[in-house]
């Protein structure tokens, strides 16, 4: 592996790069989409379905890979993404 980028990324992620990886192997002009199309999921189908269960009044609107909020439920989406990330044993650093 000559890419040093590549190198820290397995050091850190290792399962997520070897799902790379295997899934580069597959078909290379999927990876990408896929990977789109799950965190999509995660946040729609997850978090902010649950905002919508627990703050139904509350207003919130996904772009791209942002969520935006009100500040005063900004720390409960957080908390959310949190609470989700951690179904998976994933401890992200948000900000």
């Amino acid at each position: 592996m000559s890419n040093p980028l590549a190198k820290v990324f397995k050091n850190e992620f290792p399962s997520i790069y070897e799902l790379v990886i295997d899934a580069k192997h597959k078909d290379k002009s999927r990876l990408a989409g896929w990977m789109q199309q799950v965190e999509s999921n995660f946040v729609i189908d997850r978090v902010v379905k649950r905002f919508i269960v627990e703050r139904p009044t509350a207003f919130i609107l996904t772009i791209h890979d942002s969520v935006l909020t009100k500040k005063r439920d900004a720390k409960f989406v957080r908390k959310l993404f949190m609470q989700e990330f951690g179904r998976f044993r994933v401890n992200p650093k948000l900000n």
